[in-house]
């Protein structure tokens, strides 16, 4: 998604005029500095510890570890 919000474009007004806005010129999207990451989890490990889900795949994983490891989840609800 980030490649269409931040190199698509959109044409505007009639064909025959031949005008585009890129995406991210035209739509008030967030910056990439404005997100912020967390997680939940019924456990008290880091985001990267908490990871045994196999969600993403290892390589992607480990080259994101050291932030990760910095992320504490907060309390997943859970059913007990």
């Amino acid at each position: 998604m980030g490649s269409l919000t931040q190199m698509g474009s959109l044409r505007i007004g009639q064909r025959a005029e031949d005008r585009s806005v890129r995406i991210k010129d035209f739509v008030p999207l967030a910056e990439l500095s404005d997100l912020v990451f967390g997680g939940r989890n019924v456990y008290d490990d880091n985001v990267f510890k908490a990871t045994k889900a196999k969600i993403l795949e290892p390589l992607l994983l480990h080259a994101v570890k050291d932030e990760l490891a910095a992320i504490r989840p907060m309390t997943a609800a859970t059913d007990s």
